[in-house]
Order: structure tokens, then sequence, then C-alpha cells
């Protein structure tokens, strides 16, 4: 068994479709949620099941600080030295 779509064995089979179940909440954002896909990440971490998900999601879902709006702190919080056009002048020691 080459472990590629269509030569897979009854094992790796079970794998990837246990492994589609549990990224059913990732699958919509996914760039290509097909077989093809998902074997790469399963192959990476041979077959290993809870090292192929953390590896997709720590690499195909962007932290929530990206995702919700922009915060207050950024918006208000960049000192007025640290603005673009402005120069940060630091006194001599």
């Amino acid at each position: 068994m080459s472990s590629r779509v269509g030569d897979l064995s009854p094992q790796q089979q079970e794998a990837l479709a246990r492994f589609r179940e549990n990224l059913q909440d990732l699958l919509p954002i996914l760039p290509n949620a097909d077989d093809y896909f998902l074997l790469r990440w399963l192959r990476a971490r041979n077959f290993d099941l809870q090292k192929s998900e953390d590896m997709l999601r720590r690499t195909q879902v962007p932290p929530a600080h990206l995702l919700s709006p922009r915060s207050e702190s950024l918006a208000h919080g960049v000192p007025e030295a640290t603005r673009p056009g402005q120069h940060c002048h630091m006194a001599a020691p």
C-alpha cells in the first residue's frame, strides 16, 4: 500500500475517515478538503491522528486575534512617536 488515494490499507482508510470527522469544524475554511489534501497531513505524521490534526490546525487556522475585529489596543495603543510619518526621538544616555 502506497498510502495514496485508491491504494490505502483498511487501517489507513479508517484513519482518513476519523481524521475527516475530527476536522468537521475546520473543513469549510481549508483551501482544499479532499482526500488528497488530508492524506498529505496524515502521511507527514505517519498516520498518527492527533499529531496530524495538531499540525494541520497550527498551520491552517489563523490565530484568534487575527480573526477578530481590530482591537481597541491596536487602534489606540500605538505611541505617538511610532505612528507613521513621525520619528521616535530617544534621549541620549
